[in-house]
């Protein structure tokens, strides 16, 4: 091998392990270096539903003519349910905001986990037991993806 291909090889190697370098400092950065969730929240609209029933209350929503919003909520509060082993209609549904969201995680983005950094919008809800406890319940538009956020 001549002079010359051996200094493309070498210059080649050295730039592939540079590459490899970039890829594992990015993947090994600092917990502290994430954005701060709570920045990708971006309120839009608030409605306050009617506590004091026996069956989950759904506030209205005049935003959402297609009953999209409604159909979240009870989603939403059927997931809870569930999570908990509660009945349905143990909880109401005290608010409801509309949110955009900068990415997949729905604003509570979860240890060791990787989310599409794709606006998301959704709902925020704030859900309350028999017992008084309040669970904030974050879901996607179309209800496709609820979690439960302990924030």
């Amino acid at each position: 091998m001549n002079r010359c291909q051996n200094a493309q090889r070498s210059a080649w190697v050295w730039i592939m392990a540079g590459v490899v370098l970039v890829f594992v400092l990015a993947a090994c950065a600092r917990e502290s270096d994430a954005p701060d969730p709570t920045d990708s929240l971006i309120p839009q609209t608030g409605n306050e539903a009617q506590p004091g029933s026996s069956s989950p209350t759904f506030p209205p929503a005049p935003s959402s003519a297609d009953g999209t919003e409604e159909m979240v909520q009870e989603l939403a509060a059927e997931f809870l349910a569930g999570e908990l082993g509660i009945a349905v209609n143990s909880l109401n549904i005290i608010t409801v905001t509309a949110m955009t969201w900068s990415d997949s995680s729905l604003g509570c983005p979860q240890p060791g986990m990787m989310y599409a950094q794709v606006i998301t919008p959704g709902f925020l809800m704030l859900l309350r037991d028999s017992g008084g406890t309040e669970y904030k319940v974050h879901a996607k538009e179309d209800g496709s993806s609820t979690i439960v956020c302990d924030e």
